[in-house]
């Protein structure tokens, strides 16, 4: 279900108690799965709603408010930088609707990155090491999945098997992966807690400094490997030595000399997983677009000499660089495509996009009028809205955090701050219908859509719900 930025700041009225919203436009997000809004306050506090469009997005919506909460007070104190914490939900059938505190900062750009790597390029590296360093057992205790060294080799051999069944990957890479699974010195290492879809993305960053992490519907226990594939995408190898190192120096001992070697398996290996749901699900389009992918890489891989990926070893004090690659595609675990080295990342979970694509904004809303009240009433909804945590001090964060968020049922608690139907005139109706989602085929338009970033948000009007235009925005790649 696709909602507009005036019915997500209704439905953060109706999740929050007590905001009354001034101004309203969209959020960058995975257009296939979430609408997702930034809401400023009376008080300028701002909210992010992410609302999901399907039963699956709702799930791993639900899923991320369970990893959260597997994330004691204790645990964030380990951490440094934020997590969100959600404020409240609205449920609308099989949908709810997540409210939560905006995070400070923007989200990490390769090409910031790869302008600092000896500074931003550590805070990345400490941050996976930290992730990695988390509590298992915490973890585990809530609830989230795991596995160990062996299992997640076993799981990766099924899943080789099931690829190979379909009969389209190259014979190069079978060849290639199934050695490397088979290699069970490379499989030698301590499971720990993994963010599970790691990636520039859900970095943000405030004044130099890297201040938050988000995403984390994917947080299990497993293969940290995982958490450094994205890497692999990266142009600079300077940069990709700078969070290495880092992260190795933070981790010591416990990061196992194989880790960039299962890393690049990894980054090639998701191709085949994405393969194998588009074939699963019959997306013939998807299969091609993966297909071609895989011929790409095996292409890349004739070129540098077929070099078999555990080639390289380790130096005992550090990871080592795994053999390399050309052009490596890497998707999160979602199955997203990615294109890193040029900036760019898919946004779109489970619907990867063409590797070098980034998905566009939305088209924002048009300003409503400067008569209506300072809340939005909920236009044909139901849904609950529901929020996630801001990236402020700690010690008040995990304050925060350890309070229950609300769960309001749209259907029986309107928003307090809402004025009722027949109060709204006819050209506020006229312009709540206005502000509808662009639909598909409005690519075209969604190019000048606006994205409100933490630096783009201008001062909100008192008087009315506006959309924030933002002279640029962040794109999300």
């Amino acid at each position: 279900m696709k909602r507009s930025p005036l019915d997500l700041a209704a439905v953060a009225t109706a999740a929050v108690p007590g905001l009354s919203a001034t101004s309203v436009g969209w959020l960058p997000d995975d257009r296939e799965d979430f609408s997702s809004a930034l809401v400023i306050d009376t008080q300028g506090g701002r909210w992010r709603v992410r609302s999901p469009r399907h039963l699956e997005a709702s799930v791993r919506l639900e899923t991320e408010l369970r990893a959260l909460g597997g994330l004691s007070p204790a645990i964030r104190a380990t951490l440094p930088f934020s997590v969100p914490s959600v404020a409240g939900t609205v449920r609308r059938g099989e949908l709810k609707t997540f409210v939560y505190h905006h995070l400070d900062g923007h989200v990490l750009g390769l090409d910031e990155l790869a302008a600092h790597p000896d500074d931003l390029g550590a805070q990345v590296g400490r941050a996976i090491a930290a992730i990695h360093a988390m509590d298992r057992e915490t973890l585990e205790r809530a609830g989230l999945s795991g596995e160990n060294a062996e299992e997640h080799r076993r799981a990766r051999l099924s899943e080789l098997d099931q690829v190979a069944a379909s009969g389209l990957v190259p014979a190069r890479l079978l060849r290639r992966w199934e050695a490397a699974m088979e290699d069970v010195s490379l499989w030698r290492f301590n499971a720990c807690a993994v963010h599970g879809d790691l990636h520039e993305e859900q970095l943000f960053v405030h004044e130099g400094r890297l201040v938050a992490v988000t995403g984390w519907s994917d947080l299990h226990v497993g293969d940290p490997a995982e958490d450094l594939a994205w890497l692999l995408a990266l142009e600079d190898q300077r940069v990709i030595d700078r969070i290495v190192e880092a992260y190795s120096s933070w981790r010591g001992d416990k990061a196992d000399p194989h880790l960039m070697t299962r890393a690049t398996l990894a980054a090639e290996f998701a191709l085949a997983r994405w393969l194998a749901r588009a074939v699963t699900r019959g997306d013939q389009a998807r299969i091609d677009e993966a297909v071609a992918l895989l011929n790409e890489l095996d292409a890349n891989l004739r070129e540098l000499g077929d070099k078999p990926i555990g080639l390289v070893e380790a130096a005992p004090e550090r990871p080592a660089a795994a053999a390399p690659v050309a052009k490596v595609q890497v998707l999160d675990d979602a199955g997203a495509p990615s294109a890193a080295g040029s900036g760019e990342r898919g946004a779109e979970p489970e619907a990867a996009e063409a590797a070098a694509s980034a998905p566009e904004p939305e088209e924002p809303l048009a300003e409503d009028s400067a008569n209506e009240a300072t809340a939005p009433e909920v236009i044909d909804s139901e849904d609950e809205p529901s929020g996630a945590g801001d990236a402020q001090a700690p010690e008040e964060q995990r304050s925060e955090d350890d309070a229950q968020p609300a769960d309001v049922d749209e259907a029986d608690a309107a928003p307090k701050n809402a004025p009722a139907a027949e109060e709204r005139s006819a050209d506020g109706a006229a312009a709540a219908s206005d502000s509808e989602e662009p639909g598909e085929g409005q690519a075209d338009d969604d190019a000048a859509g606006a994205v409100i970033t933490d630096a783009d948000v201008a001062e909100p009007p008192t008087e009315a719900i506006a959309v924030v235009r933002p002279e640029d925005h962040t794109k999300r790649s």
